[in-house]
């Protein structure tokens, strides 16, 4: 999880967003949030830290498609049927420091990787595509790449899905596990060691490979108070895998993530 939830998770507060011009319907939807978060230090690292977090999706239906804007960035949605969509995506990875995050500074990074230097946002932009399976789950598959002479410069390929478990008429919950894979530029940013980096910090040379970096499963509640507002609370636990598990800037290959909002949707019947 990056410093918000996932677009994903906000699906469970969002009713389908794409209107026709005759059905009395907004054409701009979306969930706007305001929350706490545990999240880790940096991924892999061996502390966590609370604070402020939020939550953004908004959508907008057009003849072109929907376009969104979501905590991951945005998209364009020109396929979207019953059970297939499909489209492109942009966003920004926020890079990591090598000292403790203060004040309002939600990059990831720790004083444990002093010496490795920041890793600079990176731009990304990619694509995706995702099936839905009726009520029983929906599941997704995007490519990210980064883009320009700075930040990590690699691939990230995610899968995920969203499981629902229980569809009351207030009370929402679903699993959503994922896994992700890298390229050899991605490993190396954020999990490898050059000999500069191993002189100035101390840790072993180590050069990971293209593989499977992570796995992940969320547990999403939300509970509905009005048709406007509802309160969302989730837990998520993160493994690192493959050449990224064994870095030795890891400290914890294994951790969890929480998180509570309060949210608002607009734009709905």
């Amino acid at each position: 999880m990056r410093v918000n939830l996932s677009v994903a998770a906000l699906a469970l507060l969002a009713a389908p967003l794409c209107f026709s011009e005759d059905d009395g319907a907004s054409r701009f939807s979306g969930t706007l949030g305001l929350g706490v978060a545990a999240i880790r230090d940096y991924e892999g690292g061996g502390k966590s830290r609370t604070g402020l977090a939020s939550l953004i999706s908004i959508e907008a239906a057009t003849r072109l498609g929907t376009f969104a804007l979501g905590d991951d960035g945005l998209s364009w949605t020109p396929i979207d049927g019953d059970a297939l969509r499909a489209g492109l995506l942009v966003g920004y990875d926020p890079g990591r420091t090598s000292s403790n995050r203060t004040g309002g500074d939600y990059r990831p990074g720790s004083s444990f990787l002093k010496g490795m230097g920041d890793v600079a946002g990176t731009p990304e932009a990619g694509a995706f595509i995702g099936w839905d399976f009726g009520d029983h789950a929906a599941v997704n598959l995007s490519v990210l790449h980064g883009v320009g002479d700075k930040g990590h410069g690699g691939t990230l390929v995610a899968i995920d899905a969203t499981v629902p478990i229980h569809s009351g008429e207030s009370l929402q919950l679903a699993l959503q596990p994922g896994i992700a894979w890298t390229d050899a530029d991605y490993a190396q940013t954020y999990f490898g060691v050059t000999p500069a980096q191993a002189a100035a910090s101390g840790f072993a040379i180590y050069r990971p490979q293209a593989g499977l970096k992570s796995a992940q499963l969320d547990l999403v509640a939300t509970y509905a108070l009005t048709p406007r507002w509802s309160v969302m609370a989730t837990a998520s636990y993160h493994r690192l895998m493959g050449d990224a598990e064994n870095s030795p800037i890891v400290q914890r290959s294994g951790y969890t993530e929480f998180g509570a909002f309060v949210a608002w949707n607009f734009g709905r019947k």
